[in-house]
């Protein structure tokens, strides 16, 4: 099924996959290398080499007042996550600086939460 599938979307990059095919292949955990073998390929067909890496830090963790059941973040649950406020300028500067010598291109922060406090967002704004 994935190299019929392959082969479809590489023939014709307007012909899609079906949401059953797709959710076939997302949750099987038998062919994962060849899943990412099958990526390469369509990647190398409409991309060439041309791909950007990312990296994120986790800016601030956990202490969300949110309930959603599947966030690791939320202060409803107990899942053991490293806890903090919002890193300092300092931290995610150098963080970023690794990443970048890492191979990242591009950098985001994230944080937990429902929104940022005013001094957060000056902050957040401020190291960005």
């Amino acid at each position: 099924m994935l190299l019929s599938i392959t082969e479809k979307i590489i023939k014709d990059p307007n012909d899609s996959i079906y949401y059953e095919d797709a959710y076939r292949l997302a949750v099987s955990q038998d062919n994962a290398v060849d899943l990412i073998t099958c990526a390469n390929k369509i990647r190398e067909k409409y991309k060439k080499n041309n791909v950007f890496t990312c990296s994120i830090i986790n800016a601030k963790s956990g202490r969300c007042s949110e309930n959603c059941a599947f966030c690791a973040q939320s202060a409803h649950h107990k899942t053991g996550i490293e806890t903090y406020p919002l890193l300092d300028k300092e931290k995610i500067i150098n963080n970023s600086i690794l990443m970048e010598k890492a191979g990242a291109t591009k950098y985001s922060m994230v944080t937990s939460g429902h929104s940022l406090s005013d001094g957060e967002i000056d902050s957040i704004g401020h190291t960005a």
